[in-house]
């Protein structure tokens, strides 16, 4: 599955260290841990140029994982970005590496969901086209899901082509500001949400050590 992984924030409550780097559990990156649960191959990794030292051998290591070779294409990029949607505005130029009718995940680079849920996440997509994983929380820091009461936006989100990403990239350009990522979803044509209750998001030092912690 050809994967986006946005990764170009400045990890300010990390005092500065990238959360693609943080530790997993089981001793690897969280990165290796999302290019696996995602079998993401090719990866597209945006992050900022300040990271590259940092990150470079992590990078270098996802492109061959469990004995296979993957595809790695990274764009380091100059100046912060206002969001994830930004990022992609900032990166043009590796969409355009992009296969135009296979099928897109974008997935913040904190975000983790069981393997088994991004299987079954991708397999019900294909039915509408685009899709979202929502999960139940209170937590003020995630956005509201547009069109289902009690639940929020993850990070991980379905396109059923890249010509329909960057189609739906160009359109958002033209409305102006506006919600950023989810809202490219809920503006196709009947989206799929996504229950994940065991979704792993380690956007704070807080969340981060309660999922070390067990």
């Amino acid at each position: 599955m050809q994967t986006i992984i946005l990764a170009a924030g400045n990890n300010e409550r990390f005092d500065g260290v990238h959360k693609s780097s943080l530790p997993a559990p089981d001793g690897r990156t969280f990165l290796e841990n999302q290019v696996e649960a995602f079998d993401a191959d090719p990866i597209f990794y945006i992050a900022q140029k300040k990271y590259a030292d940092e990150l470079r051998s992590i990078v270098h290591k996802c492109t061959f994982m469990n004995g296979e070779p993957r595809t790695l294409l990274h764009a380091w990029l100059e100046k912060p970005t206002t969001g994830p949607l930004d990022s992609l505005y900032k990166a043009k130029e590796v969409l355009e590496f992009l296969e135009e009718d296979n099928p897109v995940l974008i997935a913040y680079c904190d975000v983790l969901p069981p393997e088994n849920y991004v299987k079954e996440f991708i397999e019900k997509c294909r039915m509408r086209t685009a899709g979202i994983i929502v999960f139940k929380s209170e937590d003020e820091r995630f956005q509201d899901a547009v069109t289902a009461k009690g639940l929020k936006n993850s990070g991980l989100f379905y396109f059923g082509s890249a010509k329909m990403l960057k189609n739906s990239l160009y359109k958002a350009s033209k409305r102006g500001p506006e919600n950023g990522i989810p809202d490219l979803i809920y503006r196709t044509k009947n989206p799929t949400l996504f229950i994940c209750e065991d979704i792993i998001d380690i956007g704070t030092p807080e969340s981060y050590k309660e999922w070390i912690d067990g």
